[in-house]
């Protein structure tokens, strides 16, 4: 499966599941692939968020690998990172499936 199959699959799977969902996506420019951020590079594909619960995750194909600021961006990360890869769509469709019953964390919304 292509990264962008996986990539369509997971935020439809999440959409219909109640998450909130951004995906950050590269563009073509003159001087090659580019995507418009500030800050460091090789932040995740995906934000993830529901109830407030929030995920954020590297899509890779089954192959892929992270790159160097991928991984740095992992470890600052912690619990809060994933890398979600084809091989392991059960996995992902269990944790998008999960209840759906709210926390509140900080205090909610005022």
């Amino acid at each position: 499966m292509s990264e962008s199959d996986w990539t369509d699959w997971v935020v439809e799977t999440a959409t219909l599941h109640g998450w909130r969902v951004t995906h950050f996506r590269p563009a073509r420019t003159a001087r090659g692939w580019r995507t418009a951020v500030q800050g460091h590079k090789g932040f995740f594909d995906l934000v993830l968020a529901r109830n407030g619960v929030v995920l954020i995750v590297e899509l890779k194909t089954d192959a892929g690998r992270l790159t160097p600021d991928q991984r740095q961006w992992f470890t600052a990360l912690g619990e809060l990172a994933a890398v979600w890869r084809p091989r392991d769509r059960d996995q992902v469709l269990a944790t998008l499936a999960a209840s759906q019953q709210a926390r509140n964390l900080a205090g909610g919304v005022p």
